[in-house]
């Protein structure tokens, strides 16, 4: 009797759920059409030099140039103006924000400046919300159905420029909104494109009956589990291994053949900085450029060598030539940036102790699922991590150009992971890691050391992630990395336009 009265409950939260999950994406449906005529209007009656307007006085806050204070009073002037006529987009009310939280006018004894900020943000908010201003005066971020309705780009220097004074409170805000932004945007595509058949009913209520089964719940928490031991080896190869400190290095000798690789992966990441120090894409501007890394990364090959104990009484061709197989094998790598099979190999090894641990929880458990889907699950991250990285540092372009084929199989992963690179998921993953290699490279005082999706590891050893600068993004936008729209195919906004 208990039986059938946990079925016919979980019938009963099936249908119950389904109905409202269809209310919901027909009423998203709606908004997504009748938002995409509003970007549409939008679009055809600003001119794209507002928003390069906006990106102008970001610059200019940001790198405090001579003369910062009145170009910025002067873009003041001018937007209030431009106000009266029309209402701020989201990227200028985040300058305007930007200016107000950078308190360059704190100084300043024009008290006009101030009251044009103050007076801005309140009306830019009034209008772009619909509702008062607050009345203890704060000012509040804008809300997500507002900050919906604008760019990617837009939206990221929105919650950089509001957090400027309140970095601490950073590390747990970008993570939860990057996931929440990926979900909705995704169930608005769907709701978009899938027509509500009863295949799809069918599916959403397949899906709930596994989450709600015990079965079910095991695959996710062995999924769980499986994601935060990737994260945690790759934080370890990454700080522990790439960002070694020297009394970490040397005891590196003390184990042998596993030890000598080691100091390869330092050596590897060193020169990847190096690289990395004056563009973040992963591809040289010149050959010059290839040649000078090349030259430090001889140089350090070199050293490394000549310090090893078994090498002190070695000739000079037999160091150099030690010294050439390091190097060859960073050069496979491209210079610390690509996966290679050797460093999978190394990071499944690390990976034991985790192993041990999923195998011994299944065990205590008496599950299968819980095995399998903590063991996918940490075999796929780490792949994930190690081979990610080189996208990270590519721009959407480039990502583009990639070629791959279902027909080739060796181009399968990179199939998926240039469907990675087209989530919001991905882009915070860049920010980040692009915020790493701007932080020191000290192994206490860097930043950011899990490139795979998911922070889990910052979080558990950092207690949290360190979000990129309005400074830092400028940058990443100059270097063409900000191009999220383009990215993000297919591209509702153009087809509409195209229609």
């Amino acid at each position: 009797m208990l039986r059938k009265f946990q079925i016919l409950s979980l019938l009963f939260v099936f249908v119950s759920s389904q109905a409202y999950a269809m209310r919901c994406l027909r009423a998203v449906r709606g908004e997504v059409y009748r938002t995409e005529l509003r970007e549409v209007s939008r679009l055809l009656l600003e001119p794209k030099a507002l928003e390069e307007r906006a990106y102008r006085l970001l610059e200019i806050v940001a790198a405090k140039r001579e003369r910062h204070v009145e170009d910025t009073l002067s873009w003041l002037t001018s937007l209030r103006e431009s106000q009266l006529e029309k209402p701020l987009s989201v990227l200028e009310h985040a300058a305007l924000t930007y200016v107000f939280h950078s308190r360059i006018f704190e100084s300043h004894s024009n008290t006009q400046a101030q009251t044009l900020v103050r007076e801005g943000l309140t009306q830019s908010w009034e209008t772009l919300t619909g509702r008062s201003f607050p009345k203890s005066g704060q000012l509040p971020r804008l809300p997500h159905s507002v900050l919906r309705k604008a760019s990617p780009e837009a939206r990221i220097f929105e919650r950089a420029a509001f957090e400027l004074n309140n970095r601490p409170k950073q590390l747990r805000v970008d993570l939860r909104e990057g996931v929440a932004d990926h979900i909705k945007e995704r169930m608005i595509r769907w709701a978009d494109r899938v027509p509500l058949t009863f295949a799809s009913v069918l599916t959403t209520m397949l899906t709930l009956a596994l989450a709600f089964h015990h079965l079910g719940r095991e695959i996710i928490a062995g999924t769980l589990v499986g994601l935060a031991g990737a994260s945690l080896n790759e934080y370890l190869i990454h700080i522990g291994v790439g960002h070694a400190p020297e009394g970490i290095k040397r005891a590196f000798r003390r184990f042998g053949i596993a030890g000598k690789f080691a100091e390869e992966i330092t050596l590897a990441h060193q020169v990847h900085h190096v690289k990395i120090s004056r563009d973040f894409g992963d591809s040289f501007k010149s050959e010059s450029e290839r040649l000078k890394v090349d030259r430090i990364l001889v140089l350090k090959a070199r050293e490394l060598v000549m310090s090893r104990e078994e090498f002190a009484s070695k000739s000079r061709r037999e160091i150099d030539a030690e010294a050439e197989r390091v190097a060859a094998s960073i050069r496979t790598g491209n210079y610390g940036v690509d996966g290679t099979t050797k460093g999978a190999i190394g990071m499944y090894i690390t990976a034991t102790p985790m192993i041990f641990f999923n195998t011994l929880v299944a065990a205590t458990m008496g599950s299968q699922a819980f095995f399998a889907s903590s063991m996918l699950s940490l075999f796929g991250f780490i792949t994930q991590s190690l081979y990610s990285h080189r996208y990270l540092h590519m721009r959407p372009h480039e990502i583009a150009a990639v070629e791959t084929s279902w027909k080739d199989a060796s181009t399968w992963l990179d199939i998926s992971l240039k469907w990675y690179m087209t989530t919001p998921i991905a882009w915070l993953q860049q920010r980040l890691h692009f915020t790493h290699h701007k932080s020191e490279w000290d192994y206490e005082k860097t930043s950011n050391g899990v490139i795979m999706a998911f922070s889990v590891a910052d979080y558990m050893v950092r207690g949290g992630v360190e979000n990129p600068s309005v400074k830092h993004l400028l940058e990443l936008r100059e270097q063409g990395f900000l191009d999220y729209t383009a990215a993000a195919a297919p591209n509702i906004r153009l087809k509409s336009l195209e229609n």
